[in-house]
Parts: C-alpha cells; structure tokens; sequence
C-alpha cells in the first residue's frame, strides 16, 4: 500500500462523507500506517468543524463596517458582482466575529476587484435566501460548506493601497499597475491574469471567447504556470553554467514566493505544493513520480484547509493534474503511431476526459473542439509567462527598457487575442444537463473502454449496445403539469412523453427556468412563451400552446390549463394561476399557491391529480 494515497483518499473521505466510513477505510486498508491514518480523520474533523457559535449568523439589518481582504476574486452578476472576504477586522466594534464573507456589491463592477486587494467595506449583514424553487442550487449551503459564515449587502466600499509593510502582496500591486500604465487595454489584461493570477481587468467579450473556446483555464494561474516557471529556471540556470543541485534549490525559494505573488488561490497553492516537493527530490537526490507528488500536495493542502476540497478551481486543478499522471498513455494508444503530435493531442484529449465531470456539473457546458484548440493556445499562452516575468523585471531597472519589452510583446499579445476570438468562432458550445449518478457511470465505463485498449474495448461496447437494444424504457403519454415559483412569480411547466414546454410571466424567468432544467437533468425546452409574447398560437403534445391578450393557455380535450394577467380573470379556464400566485383547478375554490413549493399536476383518463412535488 502507498500510503500518500491512502491518507490523501482518508482526507477526501472525512470531508466529504461521514466520519465513521472514513475510518473504516482506514481500519481496512491502512496497512502499516493505520494509525497514522486514524490520527488523520479526527484532525480533518477538527479542521472543518462548524465556526462557534455566534449571534450576528442569523441576524439581518445590522450594520458592518470592516477592512477585508480578497481571498476569491469577484464574478458579475445579474445586478453588480458578488465576493468572497476575509475579514481583517471590524472599524466600529472590537468584541465582532471575523472570518469569510460573501459580499453583494450592487451596481459594483467585477474589473474593480483582484485576489488580495485589502477594502474597506461598509453595509448591512443578510442571510442567505433559501431556494427559491425545488432543485434550485442551495447558495446557503453552498456557501457554508466553503466556511462563508455571512453575507454583507455592500453600501459602501473603497480600495486600500497595500502598504510597502505587505511585502509580496505590495509588490503584486506596483508590478499589475505597472504592466496596466505600459500597455493599457486588454493586453496588460491578459498578462496580469496569465502572470499574476489577476484577471479582475479581463473584458467580458476575452473572457466569453476564451470560456467558448475551451482554453479559460489558461488565464489562471495553476500548475502549468509553476512547471513553466520551473523550467525557465532550469533553462536559465544551464545556460549560466549551474547544475540541476543549484537550480532546485533557488526554485525552493522562488516556487513559493511566486505562489503568493500570483494570489495563492487553493489551485495555486496545490501547484505550488507540488512544484516545491519536486525540486527538494531533486536537490536532495531522490526521485518522485507524478502521482506520488500530486498526492503529497494535495493531501497538504487538504491537511491546512480541508474547505479547499470544495473549491472548483481545486477539483478541476487536481483532476488536470491527475489525468497527466494516469490517462495520457492510455489516451495515447488509440491514435496512429506515426500520426503527428501524437503525444499533445493524448495529452490535451486526457484532460479534457480528466476534467469533464466536474466542468459538467458546475458549468453544465461543452466544447468539442477544446482539445484542438488547447494545443494552439497552450503554448501561445503560457509562453507569455517568462516574458511577462522579464517585462516586470526590465521595467523596473528602466521605464525605458520596460516600453521597449511592451513594443516586442506587442504582436504576440495581438496573436494571442485574434486565436482566441477565432477559435470561439470555430468552437461550438453544447449545453448539457446535469449528468447525476447515470452521467458518472457513463464517464467512468467510457475511462474503462479506454483502459481496456483498442481491441478489448470494440467487442465490449459491442456487447453493451447489444444488451441496451433489447430494453428501453417508454415514458408513459400523460400530461404533467408543473406549477412551481421562478423568481417572484409563479411558471407552468409541462412535459408528455419526454417534451417539455413552459409558460412564463415575463422574460426575465427564462435564466432561472434553464437553471431548473439543467439542475433536473431534463432535456431543453421545445416551446417557451410569456405573457409579453405577442398573440399566436403552436402545436404541442396533443393539443396547443395559444399566447393572447394578458393570458397563455394550453388547450388538450377538455382541459385547459394557463397563467393570467390579473387575478380572478379566468374565464372559462378549468384550472389557471394569476400573476400573483392565487390559483384554483376544476372550478373549485380559489388557494394560494405558496412561495417557493410547487405542485404536479397531471391528467390520467381526463381527471385532475394534484399533490406537492419533491
């Protein structure tokens, strides 16, 4: 047994599981190092214990006014942008409780924001809204379990110089505006979030075409950053004269400086854990593989935060990184021998197989063509590290010496920039419901068909298919009908025999009707109309859609389904819901339909059947 692994698979499994499966794993394959596997789970449990007890978690309208740091750089949203804080401390009370915060900042733009900026922040604390409909995404949960323990409606916020006392994090602010003074625009944009992890200045449009491309994970600072910065060094340090013993140990006391000059997020640091562990084998002599090395880092990480395991960036880091280890050379016996780049594209297809089900079940989004777009915007992109790093450093000696780095950057950044608005182009994105268990099974037998090599993997597939023809599950053909809350006002959902349709009070629903559907795993909606839609009428199911004046309707036999402008305005509807939410069915008495529960309905031998959906 290695026992890397085992304690790297005890921490998963303690943070993720309950305690007791984890030390049974431990108990059953702990080998030799049981105990120290055992020591394990209760110091996971310790580290991810609950924050104390503390009056202002549940309190609303109380004002904050404190002096945060960025510890997760900001994203836009529907009305500003929204943050993750560390709370340094409170301005207007001593006796407060500190920790992470999710800050709402409306109205606020996400540009102005970069990880490790230090702001003064002044609102009120909310809580955290409860879902607003059956299968939305839980933002409270969500937000605990990453160790956010308030939310603060931001009024008011201003951005605090790091003083020359911050060290690296000045350093990282002088070096960012440099860069921005020298070569205003989208280009200092892209080299501050390539070089320094700060991408709080990338235009929506860069990073919309990068995101359908496939390749956003190049504006990150991870681990290809830390392994290119390795090399450059080795690089640097052959052509000096210097031995592989000398160059390691300078990357151990570069590797980490970087780590936290680039914002330390936990991908960051998990590259740089791993980077660090590799020059000390190589300084000290001893050899380490890439599995070995991933484990060790990772499980460090883990050991420090063990939160860090709900951490996107995280996952998708440690899932690239394992698919380099494990399924390049597997990958890699599908394609011809003599085909060119053959070990590129093997290395690109497994990262891409690596990573999917995460991207899947967080961004529910697909490009086909990422793995050939990776392998032209790889090595444009991350070239731009060393020379961001030289431009820094020339800057610094002269301005002069910095205008002229800018001027020979200039025409790579341009080709930069044109490749990845070309391949967004090129690049079709598919949308893609939430996979749920069926999806993992599918990726992990599709891994096993690759595993299994060229030969075995046709006569199994062959078989499996054989063994699918003879079964199929047929949807039965009665009409359901949904009423559930989107937003603030109520939508009717219908589905028969595998058809969807919706009925909504305005546009703005249709955001959160995509949300319903991609977190339910349903197939997209063939018909979508609102009460702004302009009258007509369309064939669904066994009867049709009809759109007219302030009322949609769905007409099948002798039901009659619909949403109305205003309320007691039904005329003639067997079963109806108003803008407000007040609704009746068969002509019975008028209820209110409850903010954030939803009903099913559906129709089995022309009769009504009602009750509360799950």
């Amino acid at each position: 047994m290695d026992w890397p692994y085992l304690a790297l698979g005890a921490v998963v499994l303690t943070a993720s599981c309950p305690w007791w499966l984890a030390l049974l794993a431990c108990l059953v394959a702990g080998g030799r190092w049981r105990l120290l596997l055992c020591l394990l789970v209760p110091w996971c449990l310790w580290r991810i214990q609950p924050p104390a007890p503390n009056p202002l978690s549940q309190a609303v309208d109380i004002r904050a006014q404190v002096v945060a740091r960025v510890c997760e750089a900001a994203v836009p949203t529907a009305r500003g942008c929204r943050f993750v804080v560390e709370v340094h401390h409170w301005t207007d009370r001593v006796d407060a409780y500190g920790g992470r915060w999710l800050v709402d900042w409306k109205d606020g733009q996400a540009g102005e924001i970069a990880l490790g900026d230090l702001w003064f922040l002044k609102g009120y604390l909310v809580g955290f809204s409860p879902p607003a409909y059956p299968g939305d995404w839980d933002g409270g949960r969500y937000w605990r379990r990453r160790g956010v323990t308030h939310r603060l409606r931001l009024s008011e916020g201003r951005y605090l110089r790091p003083s020359q006392e911050n060290g690296l994090q000045h350093w990282r602010y002088r070096l960012t505006q440099r860069l921005a003074d020298r070569l205003p625009g989208e280009g200092s944009a892209l080299l501050g979030a390539v070089v320094y992890g700060d991408g709080s200045r990338l235009p929506a449009d860069l990073q919309d075409a990068f995101r359908r491309s496939g390749t956003s994970h190049l504006l990150v600072a991870s681990g290809t950053n830390v392994a290119v910065l390795v090399a450059f060094l080795c690089w640097l340090g052959g052509r000096a004269g210097w031995g592989p013993i000398r160059c390691a140990g300078l990357g151990l006391w570069l590797v980490p400086a970087y780590v936290v000059l680039a914002g330390a997020a936990p991908a960051m640091l998990r590259a740089g854990v791993m980077g660090w562990l590799g020059l000390l084998a190589r300084w000290t002599g001893h050899t380490v593989s890439l599995g070995r090395c991933l484990a060790l880092g990772s499980l460090g990480v883990l050991l420090w935060d063990p939160q860090y395991l709900y951490d996107v960036g995280f996952q998708l880091s440690f899932a690239a990184v394992a698919s380099l280890a494990w399924l390049v050379e597997p990958v890699a016996r599908w394609l011809p021998e003599k085909m060119p780049l053959r070990l590129p594209l093997a290395t690109s297809l497994a990262c891409t197989l690596g990573v999917m089900p995460c991207s899947l079940f967080v961004f529910h989004t697909l490009q086909p063509l990422a793995p050939l777009a990776n392998l032209w915007m790889g090595p444009l992109v991350e070239g731009l590290l060393p020379a961001g790093l030289g431009l820094s450093a020339l800057d610094l000696l002269h301005p002069r010496l910095g205008q002229l780095g800018v001027t020979i950057l200039k025409p790579w950044i341009w080709l930069v920039l044109a490749s990845a608005r070309r391949w967004a182009e090129w690049s079709s994105e598919l949308q893609v419901p939430d996979p749920g268990p069926i999806g993992w099974l599918a990726w992990l037998f599709f891994l096993g068909l690759i595993w299994t090599g060229p030969r075995l993997s046709t006569v199994a597939a062959a078989g499996i298919l054989s063994l699918f023809s003879m079964w199929r599950a047929v949807e039965p053909e009665q009409l359901r009908v949904r009423w559930c809350w989107l937003g603030r006002s109520p939508a009717c959902w219908l589905s028969q025999a595998g058809h969807h349709s919706a009925m909504l009070c305005s546009r703005e629903q249709q955001p959160l009707l995509e949300r319903l559907r991609l977190s339910q795993g349903l197939a997209p909606f063939e018909t979508v109309i609102t009460l702004e839609d302009e009258p007509r009428r369309q064939l669904w199911g066994d009867g049709w859609l009809e759109s007219g004046q302030d009322r949609l309707v769905y007409f099948q036999g002798e039901a009659r389904f619909g949403l109305v402008q205003l309320p007691g305005d039904w005329d003639g509807l067997s079963w109806g819901v108003d803008s407000s939410g007040a609704w009746v069915w068969g002509g019975g008495q008028p209820l209110a339909l409850e903010r954030g529960q939803a009903w099913e309905l559906w129709l089995q031998h022309r009769q009504l059947w009602v009750q509360p959906w799950h």
